[in-house]
């Protein structure tokens, strides 16, 4: 799902949060993206790296996306002894900043508590000694997959798509993104060709511009699991809510540049890797079925 580009229209709106819709526990603010879309085109990009696959891919059903990255917090309220640790003698350990340090499995296990606390059906469950969605899907909350991300990153509105969550051309415009600027020196060894910002490292969700469907931080901060297996090479066939190659690889798909990141590249949406453990640049946000949800 490389370089999403729509060759049919979207519907002509998107639920925008302006109160917003939560889910009461956690204040959890969710967007809703509409369905169905594409098929889309991918491999658009001049910077297109060997693992994006030229493919067309189909989202059929609307879902919900939270609007921000889970925090320090949040996640603490599921494993209350977490420790995002220090970068540079520095916390981002906090509880508004957005959580690091957690592998995918943890990602998922919190997603599975998040729901129980809901009164949901878990999405995911332990089968032959891997973790993987229930089948039939249900409406608690998971990691969007790979697909789900991008779209979620490039939507503009009325069958548009931006290859950056800000529009189509660098430069990067001032305020919009936690990345490797002057201001992390001591903490990175490379800086983004003149960039800068307020932090040295993790910033709380929510502090930058959001894009046009009112998320936050899927350009820089932390990148973000998916729910996806990663394979270097994808199939270039047509696919309709893909799930990511099948089995339980160890390494799963990441997307989103991050508060490292220092190559321009690594800023399209389409950018993608595969990694396994946890790192302090590696955060994560969740998704559901669309259902019904309070508003505030």
């Amino acid at each position: 799902s490389r370089g999403l580009r729509p060759s049919v229209s979207c519907p002509n709106s998107v639920t925008r949060p302006e109160a917003g819709t939560f889910w009461p526990l956690m204040v959890l603010r969710m967007v809703v993206l509409p369905a169905p879309f594409g098929p889309v085109s991918t491999r658009i990009s001049p910077a297109f790296k060997s693992n994006e696959t030229l493919r067309t891919v189909t989202l059929s059903r609307p879902f919900y996306i939270s609007l921000r990255e889970v925090t320090n917090a949040e996640f603490r309220r599921f494993r209350p002894n977490h420790a995002s640790g220090f970068v540079d003698k520095r916390s981002i350990d906090l509880d508004a900043q957005a959580v690091t340090g957690v592998g995918w499995l943890d990602a998922v296990q919190y997603c599975n508590w998040l729901s129980e606390q809901e009164g949901l059906p878990v999405a995911y469950e332990q089968k032959d000694g891997r973790w993987a969605l229930k089948s039939p899907a249900t409406t608690g909350y998971r990691l969007p997959t790979e697909a789900e991300w991008e779209y979620a990153a490039r939507f503009a509105g009325a069958g548009r798509m931006r290859r950056y969550d800000w529009g189509d051309a660098l430069p990067v415009p001032p305020g919009h993104a936690n990345l490797a600027g002057s201001e992390a020196a001591a903490a990175v060894e490379r800086l983004l060709d003149g960039w800068t910002d307020d932090y040295q490292a993790v910033a709380p969700p929510g502090k930058f511009t959001p894009n046009a469907l009112g998320l936050f931080d899927m350009t820089g901060n932390v990148s973000e699991w998916t729910h996806d297996v990663y394979a270097s090479f994808i199939e270039p066939t047509p696919a309709t809510d893909p799930l990511g190659p099948a089995g339980n690889g160890a390494r799963r798909v990441i997307k989103g540049s991050s508060w490292r990141t220092a190559a321009f590249g690594e800023l399209r949406a389409a950018w993608r890797e595969g990694f396994e453990g946890s790192s302090q640049d590696v955060g994560f946000r969740v998704r559901s079925e669309e259902r019904r949800v309070g508003k505030e």
